[in-house]
């Protein structure tokens, strides 16, 4: 890839173009090699491995050298970059911004995040990842979510996302998430959240539906049974086939039954 890259350098030169153009020096993805677990290539991994590309830009006598930005960017950025050092512009608003003035006149970030995206490759997937530097959040469709702490975990060994300890973190980047996608109309991304709060919701509905019944129920349960024991007890009392103690014993029963299946399903509704 050097070498390809130096052929095209020393083809500027050979036309004179060389001190007249803005060299831009990118990827379009990273690669997995063999990370977690034997990933390879790009699939629709959003891990660091694939979201970290290397951009460097060369424009002589506008772009000052040996400047470094901390600061993520965006693929985006590209196109509107180029454009600007055509003279020119999009007529429409873009997500990307000129990185030239970044550069030449840096302000704080817009966002305090970025967002990439991923389509699937070789597989049907839908997948989001936002990172705001220290945290990062990736929406799986229909798969388990990661959140991982990048100060802590740069290679993301550690999910998060079902740690109870961590709450409040994955709760604020899913908010800066639904924000952009709000903001920025992404239309798929809304889907999802919209899909998956339906699914939430009827989930919770259910859920309480079906605890609130059981109290009514077993409590009926309880009442027939007991009304079942005293008539069916008295009769045999009569009879002398069992003692009154027999009928209390079988009020206890009673109790002991239908007890557990009511706790059951007040734990169900908190589940």
């Amino acid at each position: 890839v050097d070498a390809a890259g130096g052929k095209i350098i020393r083809k500027l030169k050979e036309l004179g173009m060389y001190e007249d153009c803005l060299i831009i020096w990118t990827t379009d993805h990273g690669d997995a090699v063999a990370s977690h677990g034997g990933h390879f290539d790009k699939r629709s991994y959003l891990s660091e491995e694939m979201l970290r590309i290397p951009l460097a830009m060369r424009y002589s006598g506008v772009l000052p050298q040996g400047i470094q930005i901390k600061e993520a960017v965006s693929n985006t950025s590209l196109a509107p970059t180029m454009l600007a050092a055509a003279g020119l512009h999009f007529e429409q608003p873009v997500d990307g911004e000129n990185l030239i003035e970044k550069v030449l006149s840096p302000e704080p970030p817009k966002e305090a995040y970025m967002v990439s995206e991923s389509y699937g490759h070789m597989e049907k997937h839908f997948a989001l990842a936002i990172s705001d530097g220290e945290w990062k959040y990736v929406y799986n469709r229909g798969q388990l979510g990661e959140l991982y702490c990048l100060s802590k975990d740069p290679y993301e060994m550690k999910n998060l996302i079902q740690d109870e300890a961590y709450k409040d973190q994955r709760q604020r980047i899913k908010k800066l998430l639904l924000q952009w996608a709000q903001k920025h109309e992404n239309q798929d991304a809304l889907k999802e959240f919209e899909h998956d709060n339906q699914k939430l919701y009827e989930s919770a509905w259910k859920s309480q539906f079906f605890s609130g019944m059981m109290m009514p129920i077993m409590q009926f349960v309880g009442n027939l049974g007991y009304v079942m024991v005293a008539l069916l007890g008295g009769l045999f009392a009569i009879k002398g086939t069992i003692e009154v103690g027999d009928i209390q014993s079988f009020f206890q029963y009673i109790r002991n039954f239908t007890q557990p299946i009511q706790q059951i399903a007040q734990v169900t509704n908190l589940l």
